[in-house]
């Protein structure tokens, strides 16, 4: 299969525009779009006359670009929420890995190897290998790799990261036997989201490529990617904060038949065993838990739930049940107060008997039904049951819809 370059999408931005921002004449310009920003009236056509004082149109627009991704980048729940500034385009800033992710799998290399990180985008895995690897970024885009070479500065690690501006073919790739590479590949075909691994740009000629140059590597992928599709590796999901953020596929690992489920928040957590499907079973016990995304994706809820003495309810694994409280990080945990086939007016009943948990208003969760509107029930019963502090459940269980009254543990 022939790989085509990715032409990326770096906001009408230019070299020259980000140049100017970063020096001296230029910071005020920033910093200005900045404050606008934060102060949510970067949009005004006060603050744009105000700012195009200060220089021309095209470095005004390209302040608010930068000075936007800049807060997103940064806020207090940021991909880079530890650095005090971070220039990024913003589709770059979307598809970017989150630096505590970036540090969990910098923690994954073989100490002392050199990283190549190819497809880096703006830097966000490259800064964290960089804080324990000599690293060399390689970008195709000259804004995004101007970009990389600025983070590296702010992050204070730019003695060990180095900057390559290269489009990788299946004749030129970067890197030797001795290194390890990680790459991330736009996941795109005709401009539109693509889970096949065939429609990765570059494409698995380069990265077959890549694997032959350095057998030992990362390949970062969507979630949602065709699992059958890829290259021997064994596969790891990521999830956090709740979200499932990442597929990685580690080249040249010794036990590519297995997988690993890995939920980030303020602790790491992994799982690692063979894929399978779950048993499931048809009754709930005194507890029910929602086991992370990261777990279901992996086909790993049967091998947890062995291990933890629990029973599945639902065949991906998402609801998990048992007899016994359960504190866990990939488990969230509820109190089974009533279970019943669902019906709408029978399960309001059914909800009006129990006596009000809190004032929180009710949820309703799902697993399996992609064609009841949960926003529509949790309105409806929010305004006939009131604010009670409970938690719906529905699942389906041999085509019937089950319901599972419960309160958060």
């Amino acid at each position: 299969m022939t790989s085509h370059a990715y032409h990326a999408d770096d906001a009408g931005l230019t070299v020259a525009s980000l140049e100017f921002l970063a020096s001296a004449a230029g910071q005020p310009l920033l910093q200005a779009a900045t404050d606008a920003v934060r102060a949510g009236t970067h949009q005004d056509v006060k603050t744009a006359d105000r700012l195009r004082k200060l220089a021309d149109a095209p470095d005004v627009r390209a302040a608010l670009v930068i000075a936007a991704a800049s807060v997103k980048a940064t806020a207090p729940k940021g991909k880079f929420a530890s650095l005090p500034f971070f220039w990024a385009v913003p589709e770059a800033l979307e598809q970017a890995t989150s630096l505590r992710v970036a540090r969990y799998k910098a923690g994954l290399l073989p100490a002392g190897v050199t990283v190549f990180d190819c497809c880096a985008g703006i830097g966000g895995d490259a800064l964290a290998f960089a804080q324990r690897h000599d690293v060399v970024a390689v970008e195709s885009s000259a804004v995004r790799a101007w970009c990389i070479a600025q983070n590296a500065k702010v992050a204070g690690v730019n003695d060990r990261l180095r900057v390559r501006e290269m489009l990788l073919t299946p004749d030129h790739v970067p890197g030797d036997d001795h290194a390890f590479f990680h790459i991330d590949p736009a996941r795109r075909s005709n401009n539109r989201r693509s889970h096949h691994y065939e429609d990765m740009q570059p494409g698995p000629d380069v990265i077959a490529a890549l694997i032959a140059r350095m057998p030992r590597g990362m390949i970062k992928l969507s979630p949602g990617v065709d699992f059958d599709s890829l290259p021997p590796g064994r596969l790891e999901l990521i999830s956090e904060r709740g979200v499932v953020v990442q597929a990685l596929l580690h080249v040249g690992d010794a036990a590519p038949e297995c997988r690993t489920a890995t939920v980030i928040d303020d602790a790491v957590t992994s799982f690692t065993d063979r894929p399978a499907l779950a048993e499931t079973s048809a009754t709930p016990g005194a507890f029910v838990f929602e086991l992370d995304g990261a777990f279901t994706r992996a086909q790993l809820a049967a091998a947890f739930a062995a291990q933890h003495q629990l029973a599945a309810l639902t065949p991906d694994g998402g609801y998990l049940t048992g007899d016994s409280p359960i504190q866990h990080p990939a488990l969230t945990g509820f109190r089974v107060l009533s279970a019943l086939p669902y019906h709408e007016k029978q399960l309001l009943t059914a909800i009006k008997e129990i006596p009000p948990y809190s004032t929180r208003a009710i949820e309703v969760k799902t697993r399996g039904l992609p064609d009841l509107d949960t926003d529509v029930l949790q309105k409806k019963l929010a305004r006939d049951a009131g604010a009670c502090g409970l938690t719906v459940l529905l699942y389906r269980h041999d085509r019937q819809i089950k319901a599972i009254i419960a309160a958060r543990l």
